[in-house]
């Protein structure tokens, strides 16, 4: 095209020609450095609600292993007074031995128990933020959390179901649960009074097999949820370190 112009023109057409080039190449450049500025704030953004959500997700799992460990401390003592009260059966009983036995009997009616805050873990799958942790390790754990714990509390619910409609029942027909109750619990006892209705034979109930059976039971769900418990602490410290260690590399 420039060609057939006179060469004064065609100078001048040369130097528009570049001059629109040059116009296009700052033009491109511009939206190049726009759109890398605006990648670099938008990761910088969500750098920083990863670092929060790894922040809370850290909190919440420390407060996770006190409750756990609360659980397994429960449990634990559960399980001993079980098994302390299993080696009464078939033995003569003291009427000394009556106000340590309600404290034991009173035992085997725990309900088995464990509490995780799980709020921070569901906003941030609920949102997508998960997605963005860069630990794929670290992703799986929090991925497993929820599931792990709904076996936990769908276990506990089994074995305190099993209390209720097989031990409940028995203890309400063979002991006397007010005088148990005021025997260990002094401030009920002033409120109430004690039972004035029959006393607990405990000679004829720790000659029971059935009753026996029953202890025996809880006793092997103690042993169960003890385990159970245990698995969850160990879970929850390896989420745990794997938290720390993001934190750290921030």
């Amino acid at each position: 095209m420039g060609e057939n112009l006179p060469s004064g023109q065609a100078g001048k057409f040369n130097k528009y020609f570049l001059y629109a080039i040059g116009e296009i190449i700052l033009v491109v450049i511009g939206i190049l450095i726009a759109l890398s500025i605006n990648n670099w704030n938008e990761e910088r953004q969500q750098n920083s609600k990863t670092e929060s959500l790894i922040a809370g997700l850290k909190k919440q799992t420390e407060e996770n292993l006190v409750s756990t460990n609360w659980s397994i401390k429960q449990t634990k003592q559960v399980n001993k007074d079980i098994a302390s009260l299993l080696l009464m059966f078939g033995k003569p009983i003291e009427k000394s031995q009556h106000s340590n036995i309600d404290s034991l009997v009173n035992q085997i009616s725990f309900d088995f128990y464990s509490y995780l805050n799980l709020s921070t873990l569901q906003e941030a799958q609920d949102n997508g933020e998960i997605s963005f942790i860069k630990n794929d390790s670290l992703k799986f754990l929090l991925y497993n959390t929820s599931s792990i714990s709904r076996l936990i509390k769908e276990r506990e619910k089994v074995i305190n179901n099993d209390k209720n409609t097989y031990l409940v029942p028995f203890l309400y027909q063979n002991i006397n649960r007010k005088n148990i109750q005021t025997n260990t619990n002094e401030k009920l006892k002033n409120k109430i009074g004690e039972s004035l209705l029959n006393k607990n034979d405990y000679s004829s109930l720790l000659s029971n097999t059935k009753f026996e059976n029953l202890v025996l039971s809880r006793y092997n769900y103690s042993e169960d949820m003890i385990g159970i418990y245990e698995s969850l602490k160990k879970f929850l410290n390896d989420l745990l370190e794997l938290l720390e260690g993001e934190s750290l590399n921030k």
